[in-house]
């Protein structure tokens, strides 16, 4: 990695500014050490900035944005400078390590500024106390090289609070930095003392040394001045800040210690000759650090020789402070001119004072690393910013400007011609003069009519500071320089190396008429691209030439905005197309942007992102870049949700058509955890057309159709290209009806507890009438709420109990989709039971109805037989049926008509049915049977006869008793008496009602002749009955007339003869017309025909 601003490269070669020191557009600033002790570590610290940049295309003021970034690259604020108007920036701690950060490489700490124009850049800092302040110019571009002399005051090892230190910083990643040339005794901070230190850094990254004063460590007092920091080579240069936060000189002793820091640039870049301006401290305070860089460098002072440095890293100390002319105590204004001759260069610091009052006359040291003379200086200091201020919060310095001038040339400051009495000369050159402008506030401009070099010193009671804005020119020399084939318009004088002056010749001349060099028009007409260069300005006259190799900047072929679902890889940037590409790689901002880092593109983009690409062709000094940007647009990843079959009800038609509301399925489902302000979701009726995006339903908050497959199809409202699409399966499901249930009459069991479990399901025909039973399910709940809301389901409906009268609900509802469902509500009742009483035998006399009274048929009316069934049933509530058989009067068919004519003859079962109005099924049965009695047949037996006795004393008065049973057999005549009984009675009407049978044993109550009525009746039925009336009769006893004769003629005269013996009935009673004779023998056998008797005695 290689910290730089490719962009900025460009935009540089267009300004017609020429580069020195100081002004640079890239700054880079290794952290400080301070060692914490008594207050005097350092708590404020600030980057103070500032520009000259003024296009001159524009009217008016340009600002720039100046970037502070940490080593890696955080971006810590911006600032917006101009020309005339510069901005300071609170870094902190950023500048700034503790003890356990040493010896350490850092990114987080040290800073970066970076500006697309040239800008100065100063670092002030503040110690707690506020009496210790510093002060460093940053140097730039100049301030990175490859060898470096570092110097600093000397420590007093009486002394255990101060300290020196040095850090340094890398812009390429695998530098190696050695640190050598040093005491053995050198101990670093936390006890480090290897002779030679090697460290690796990577680019952004810095490491500080620092060693601490103190008894154990004599070492440190001088041992690590002059000691050489090197990196392996040009391609890996740093960045080198020196100095002490806390020290003085050696001699002073425990007061008057101030901070005295500097950022220095490599040994190519120092010189033979300086100018110095004592500054306002005592003697003892004011003094000079000389480094040598080469063996036996001679050293002059004000052209007299003063001492030889041996080695290079030797050092010496010019604490003579009368070799500052004029040697004149008090003067305000003496400089120093020292020279070293042979070519030779060293390193100057000088130790400065800014106060030289009595209660601080040996504090305020600041430390300067001063430039070497060049009569390349640039002409103008544009600008200082606050002279008078460490900080934005303490700016009571007194600000001090030291400049070094070609003779003859006028300087002005803020406007103001500085007099030319003012200038100081000095013995020991010719060629430069010194001023010393006192007493300055604010913001310093300096502007001169040849080369300066400007020096700033402030003091405040007893912090001081003081740095150079200005210096480390070179001379011109014969230069080989690269150029971008796109490059633009490049001012060629900025390609030397050294700072040549304006107003030369060049030959060819450049096709512009000036110093700008175009690669598009002039390697035309010069193709050698050799040009030379003449001028004369404030130094010898130089001839110099220039040798331009074009190099072609890649081009990367345009790269389209991209979008892309959820992540996006980009295409290895080594199959990038273009021209004259070398290794195009992807970053995250333009290289002009501090925080631009390498993309790993084999790691998937997840957010939205602009990617710079950049590639560059090597080219000396500045690189040959092309870049471009697209953006990676993610958008979120539609994924559509599986969306379960959609089930809607027919409506009671059932055509099996819906109109379905499609929209509803977006956000809950479809979409999911994806916002609904984010994707956008049409409907199609074929994936193709969803895919396709084309053909969307119109209205799919209303879509009619049968069941049916459509597609949804989901995509992000940034992007048509992240969508997503799912099958959903449309289905309309039938509409059940749940007919009418009439009220459930349930029979109650004999318990008659009014409880009855009944089996619910027996209702399933009924509710479900027409409709299939494998469609539709039932089920039911106690009350239309929990019907409809699915709760309190009975579990148990097959036998669910019912007490007295409950209604409950039935739900049908389609087994594929309950949500099609109709209610009913049924009502089930507890019915009493009824019970049917065998009435008996139901006998009937048969009669002659059908014309024969002995066929045993007859008609029958059962209706009689109802309350004897019922038994006492309220009739209103309970009704008898008749019925052939038991299997008919279960299933109640064929009811008998009430007036029935039996079917079988004489005895013939019959099953009543006794049924509960309020529920046929409520019912009992009972079988008897109907009995078609025979009538009896009577038989007249005539005038019961018996003769008079005396058994009531009078055979002559006509009473005697009747046995009237002996009539029996004569009534019945051969009927059977167990079947038919006979009684008698008074008269006819006591028969016929079967009321006051006489006794069997009767006398008679009316003399003579009574008539008697005899009742034959059925066993079976007594209504089967027939009387006959006779009488009874109390004969008188016959009056016999005896003897009595007959004779008859003899004619055989065989003294026998046929006699009719009934003639003698006259002669023997005188009534014998109503009397019954009888006859017998003398054997007393009787005699079969009295008419006809022979007689059997002569």
């Amino acid at each position: 990695m290689k910290i730089q601003n490719y962009a900025l490269l460009i935009v540089l070669t267009l300004c017609t500014l020429p580069v020195f020191a100081q002004l640079s557009s890239t700054h880079y600033l290794p952290p400080l050490h301070a060692r914490d002790v008594g207050g005097q570590d350092i708590t404020s610290a600030y980057v103070y900035l500032s520009t000259p940049y003024d296009d001159p295309d524009t009217n008016g003021i340009d600002p720039i944005t100046v970037n502070i970034s940490l080593g890696n690259g955080t971006l810590l604020g911006t600032v917006t400078i101009a020309a005339g108007s510069p901005a300071s920036f609170n870094v902190d701690q950023s500048a700034l390590v503790d003890i356990t950060e040493l010896n350490s490489p850092l990114s987080n700490k040290g800073l970066i500024i970076e500006a697309p124009e040239l800008i100065y850049t100063s670092l002030r800092v503040q110690s707690l106390s506020s009496n210790h302040s510093g002060y460093l110019t940053a140097k730039g571009d100049d301030a990175l090289g490859t060898r470096f002399r570092v110097g600093f005051s000397e420590l007093n090892n009486t002394i255990d609070n101060h300290n020196f230190f040095s850090s340094f910083m890398a812009v390429e990643d695998n530098t190696i930095i050695t640190v050598s040339d040093y005491e053995t005794d050198v101990v670093f901070e936390p006890n480090i003392t290897d002779d030679v230190l090697t460290i690796t850094l990577n680019a952004g990254e810095s490491y500080t040394l620092s060693g601490y004063s103190g008894a154990s460590t004599p070492g440190n007092d001088d041992g690590f001045i002059g000691a050489l920091i090197t990196s392996q080579d040009d391609a890996h240069p740093i960045v080198v800040t020196t100095g002490n936060i806390n020290a003085n000189d050696p001699s002073i002793g425990q007061g008057g210690s101030d901070i005295l820091i500097d950022q220095i640039v490599q040994e190519r870049l120092v010189g033979e000759e300086y100018m110095l301006v004592r500054g306002n401290g005592s003697d003892v305070l004011e003094r000079i650090l000389v480094i040598a860089t080469e063996a036996n460098t001679d050293v002059s002072i004000n052209g007299n020789f003063l001492f030889t440095l041996t080695n290079p890293g030797d050092f010496e100390f010019i604490r003579d402070n009368d070799l500052f002319l004029p040697n004149i105590l008090g003067e305000p204004h003496r400089n120093m001119y020292l020279s070293t001759g042979g070519g030779k260069s060293v390193y100057v610091y000088q130790l400065i004072g800014g106060d030289i009052g009595t209660d601080v006359a040996n504090a305020t040291p600041g430390m300067v690393f001063v430039p070497p003379l060049s009569c390349f200086f640039q002409n103008e200091v544009n600008l200082i910013p606050s002279v008078n201020e460490i900080s934005p919060v303490f700016n009571a310095y007194e600000g001090r400007i030291f400049i070094t001038s070609a003779v003859g040339d006028q300087v002005i400051v803020n406007g103001t011609i500085l007099p030319a009495m003012s200038a100081l000369a000095n013995p020991g050159t010719p060629d430069w003069v010194t001023y010393n402008v006192i007493n300055q506030t604010g913001d310093i401009t300096v502007l001169s009519e040849g080369p300066i070099a400007v020096g700033l010193v402030g003091a405040n009671f007893a912090a001081g500071f003081g740095g150079y804005y200005s210096g480390f020119a070179v001379t011109p020399e014969d230069t080989d320089t690269d150029i971008c084939t796109a490059a633009g318009p490049i001012n060629l004088l900025e390609r030397f190396d050294g700072n040549p002056p304006t107003g030369g010749t060049w030959t060819p001349p450049l096709d512009s008429g000036t110093d700008i060099f175009d690669p598009t028009t002039d390697p035309i007409s010069n193709p050698s691209l050799i040009y030379n260069y003449v001028a004369v300005g404030d130094c010898n006259p130089i001839d110099v030439d220039i040798t331009i190799t074009l190099v072609d900047n890649p081009s990367i072929n345009v790269i389209g905005d991209i979008t892309a679902c959820e992540t996006f890889t980009l295409a290895d940037p080594a199959t990038l197309s273009g021209n004259f590409l070398n290794n195009p790689q992807y970053y995250t901002a333009l290289q002009s942007d501090p925080t631009t880092a390498l993309i790993d593109w084999t790691t998937p983009i997840t957010t939205t992102t602009t990617v710079f690409v950049y590639d560059e062709n090597p080219a000396d000094p500045d690189m040959c870049p092309d870049e471009l940007s697209f953006t990676v647009t993610i958008t979120d990843e539609a994924i559509a949700n599986t969306v379960p079959p959609v089930r809607i009800c027919d409506d009671n038609t059932n055509d099996g058509t819906a109109i379905f509301n499609l929209e509803m399925l977006t956000e809950s489902i479809i979409l999911g955890t994806q916002s609904a302000s984010n994707f956008t979701v049409s409907w199609h009726a074929t994936e193709q057309q969803a895919i396709d995006n084309i053909m969307p339903f119109v209205t799919p908050t209303a879509y009619e159709t049968t069941s049916t497959i459509i597609y949804a199809r989901i995509e992000g409202n940034s992007s048509s290209i992240c969508f997503d699409t799912t099958a959903i399966d449309l289905i309309v499901d039938s509409q059940p009806t749940a007919n009418a249930v009439p009220t459930q009459n349930i029979c109650d069991d004999s318990s008659a507890d009014g409880v009855e479990n009944f089996d619910l399901t027996t209702l399933n025909s009924i509710i479900l009438g027409t409709q299939s039973d494998t469609l539709y399910n039932i089920d039911f709940y106690p009350t239309p709420t929990d019907a409809s809301s699915e709760t309190n389901l009975i579990t148990t409906p097959t036998n669910f109990t019912v007490t007295g009268t409950e209604t409950i609900t039935a739900r049908i509802e389609n087994v594929s989709n309950n949500n099609c469902a109709d209610f009913t509500d049924i009502t089930l009742t507890i019915i009493p039971q009824a019970t049917a009483t065998d009435p008996g035998s139901y006998i009937v006399c048969d009669d002659s109805a059908d014309g024969d009274n002995t066929n045993q048929f007859t008609t029958f009316d059962l209706s009689t037989l109802d309350d004897d069934i019922l038994d006492g049933q309220d009739p209103a509530i309970f009704t008898v049926t008749y019925h052939d058989n038991p299997e008919d009067a279960n299933a109640n068919n064929g009811a008998l008509p009430t007036t029935f004519v039996n079917t079988d003859a004489e005895v013939q079962p019959i099953t009543a049915r006794v049924s509960n109005t309020q529920i046929d099924a409520c019912f009992a049965i009972v079988t008897f049977n109907i009995v078609v009695a025979p009538l009896p047949v009577i038989n007249s037996p005539g005038s019961y006869i018996v003769c008079d006795d005396s058994a009531d004393g009078d055979d002559t008065n006509q009473f005697t008793t009747f046995d009237l049973s002996t009539l029996d057999d004569d009534i019945l005549n051969g009927q059977d008496p167990a079947i038919f009984t006979v009684t008698y009675h008074d008269n006819p009407g006591d028969a016929n009602a079967n009321n006051d049978a006489l006794p069997t044993t009767f006398i008679n109550t009316d003399a003579e002749v009574q008539p008697i009525t005899a009742r034959v009746s059925n066993t079976q039925n007594d209504a089967c009955f027939a009387i006959v009336t006779f009488n009874i009769v109390v004969a008188p006893l016959p009056v016999i007339n005896s003897p009595v004769s007959l004779s008859q003629c003899d004619i055989d005269q065989d003294g026998f003869a046929f006699f009719n013996l009934t003639e003698a009935q006259v002669l023997l009673s005188s009534d014998s017309e109503n009397e019954t004779f009888l006859y017998y023998d003398l054997s007393g056998a009787a005699i079969a025909n009295p008419t006809a008797y022979t007689n059997q005695i002569q």
